[in-house]
């Protein structure tokens, strides 16, 4: 995930004016080599980078007062060259002795910058151990490539243990915003709900636009969890009729995003055919969106696919609102929705269809 993307939402942390004592920070410090020249404090709003703050630096020396309400990851911009990153929050910050490059000099007072700088040397240690460890893979699988399954079950092994570890470390520091940061920033994906949610327990109380990130992502993940109610949307047939989810309550509907352009959709085409002319008369339909950006190839694959059900899609590929309402990360992505228009299951494929299809519509007769 995008940084930009972790703090989408946030636009209420920081306001220069009437700011209040316990929200302020000071940043100061010297800069070597550089006269005069202006430092831009730029923080992210709704994808974008936002300047807030800035401050003169004259014979190499700058001060800076904002306010914050919680630790908070910026970029720090010299004129219209240097930057930096790290982590501010309502204390005194003090930069010292750095190069014109921003690069260099500590900075003093942060304690969420101490822990992501220890944090991101850890990232970086593991990332070595990667790299060598995949270069063995590598050239065992080039020695002997019909024998090295057992090297590549290695690797698998040594990168999901160093996840785990990582995100064990990242729990032990759960109430510090750079550790919320980082894992809001890498992980948090839809599969990992109970994990998000026992990441934010561990935070104890604490509070960062990155928790409330989190805790916004748990409400959306739960929205579309199975178990839960289809969100409803609108969108034109491939005529360009409006057509509504809800409208097909009373039947079971596979929600079936797919596109021309997709080599695993029209290689599980056939199988959805199968299974839609096994079922279709015991109350199943399919509605097909379309990822398609152009209408031509869409209509093109379904006649050569010979698919008989609705489609549907507004030819506006992975910016359809429907796409990311539904969290589509890769196609084909399915789900099964019930006559009371409950998610009953995600991504079925192949035979799983056919036996969840099977239980539901005829063995519960």
């Amino acid at each position: 995930m995008a940084l930009i993307a972790v703090v989408a939402t946030n636009y209420l942390l920081c306001n220069n004016s009437n700011a209040q004592e316990l929200n302020t920070f000071t940043f100061s410090g010297h800069i070597n080599e550089r006269r005069d020249d202006v430092l831009y404090l730029i923080r992210f709003r709704d994808g974008k980078q936002i300047t807030t703050d800035s401050t003169m630096v004259r014979n190499g020396a700058f001060q800076m007062t904002g306010t914050c309400e919680s630790p908070e990851y910026v970029l720090f911009r010299l004129g219209k060259g240097a930057s930096r990153y790290f982590f501010i929050e309502p204390k005194q910050l003090i930069l010292s002795e750095s190069d014109k490059s921003l690069s260099k000099g500590k900075i003093h007072g942060s304690a969420s910058e101490d822990l992501y700088q220890f944090l991101t040397a850890e990232q970086g240690k593991n990332r070595h151990a990667d790299e060598l460890e995949t270069k063995i893979f590598n050239e065992a699988y080039a020695k002997d490539p019909e024998h090295s399954q057992s090297d590549l079950e290695k690797l698998v092994r040594f990168r999901n243990k160093q996840k785990a570890d990582f995100k064990k470390l990242l729990f032990q520091h759960a109430d510090n915003a750079s550790a919320q940061f980082i894992y809001a920033t890498h992980y948090g994906e839809e599969g990992d709900l109970k994990e998000i949610e026992d990441f934010i327990t561990a935070a104890q109380g604490s509070n960062s636009i990155y928790l409330q990130t989190l805790q916004e992502r748990v409400d959306f993940y739960h929205g579309i969890a199975v178990g839960s109610e289809a969100p409803d949307f609108t969108l034109p047939d491939i005529n360009g009729t409006p057509k509504q989810l809800s409208d097909y309550r009373g039947q079971y509907v596979l929600l079936d995003f797919w596109a021309s352009w997709c080599t695993p959709c029209r290689m599980e085409n056939p199988n959805v055919v199968k299974a839609y002319n096994r079922f279709k008369e015991e109350g199943f339909t399919v509605i097909a969106v379309s990822l398609d950006d152009k209408v031509e190839a869409w209509k093109r694959a379904i006649e050569m696919d010979g698919l008989p059900w609705h489609h549907w899609g507004d030819l506006k590929g992975w910016q359809s609102p429907v796409v990311k309402q539904y969290n589509v990360k890769g196609v084909p992505f399915s789900l099964l929705i019930d006559p009371k228009g409950i998610i009953l299951a995600k991504d079925l494929k192949g035979k799983n269809l056919h036996i969840k299809l099977e239980e539901e519509l005829i063995k519960r007769k």
